[in-house]
């Protein structure tokens, strides 16, 4: 649950840091999460290294999240 709390926190404007990539995006728009949510889904399915301090299920969260937050007709939420 924690990639979770760290992506919707930043969709809410609770942190203005994405929860991947750790850039100052404190408004982010549709782009924005495409972009996250793009890098998550990367990170977690493609590739063989992960992010220092993260692991897939972490990135998992934030993959999901973002899911449900650009309104992925086919995504439960994520506390659910």
């Amino acid at each position: 649950m924690a990639g979770v709390h760290e992506a919707l926190g930043w969709v809410l404007g609770r942190t203005p840091w994405s929860p991947l990539s750790g850039r100052d995006l404190p408004d982010p728009g549709p782009a924005e999460l495409l972009s996250e949510y793009a890098r998550a889904e990367a990170v977690r399915h493609r590739s063989r290294v992960l992010p220092v301090g993260m692991d897939r299920v972490y990135v998992g969260g934030i993959e999901h999240a973002l899911s449900w937050a650009r309104g992925a007709a086919d995504a439960a939420p994520p506390a659910g």
